[in-house]
């Protein structure tokens, strides 16, 4: 028979190891998911913190697998966008083991007002302005798609 002090030994050893085992696992389940969606733009990606907007959805939808930061500045265009992205980009606090999972890049809404108006950039420059900006990203952080 087996006395009740070697039982209790026993179930002690079981809820450590079992213990031990939870907290390896969410330990490693949080240093794998732990990464950054970084959402860049103009008014409609602020305003997409709101209760119902698409950058609360997307936090919603990734909680606890990506850190969703939201980086939309109202009334921002291409050039002022292009302007401070290295204040946006570099002093991003990534956690450890994670990086820039992906980017958006929403802009536009400013850049198309009408020729006369202190935010209207021609289309061509637009475009320039855009395909610059994805490259700056890319390099800033290779491998996250630029959406």
């Amino acid at each position: 028979a087996v006395g009740a002090h070697a039982v209790l030994r026993l179930v002690r050893a079981y809820r450590a190891r079992s213990r031990a085992a939870v907290r390896t696992t969410a330990d490693e389940a949080w240093r794998r998911s732990r990464g950054v969606l970084l959402c860049i733009g103009d008014s409609q990606t602020q305003g997409g913190s709101a209760p119902d907007g698409w950058v609360a959805r997307l936090q919603w939808d990734y909680i606890r697998r990506l850190d969703v930061v939201n980086r939309g500045f109202d009334g921002f265009t291409t050039r002022l966008i292009a302007k401070v992205l290295p204040e946006i980009t570099d002093p991003l606090a990534l956690p450890a083991g994670g990086g820039v999972a992906a980017l958006t890049l929403w802009l536009g809404c400013n850049d198309g007002t009408r020729p006369g108006n202190f935010q209207h950039v021609p289309p061509s420059e637009f475009l320039r302005n855009m395909r610059d900006l994805v490259e700056r990203l890319q390099r800033r952080f290779p491998g996250a798609p630029v959406l």
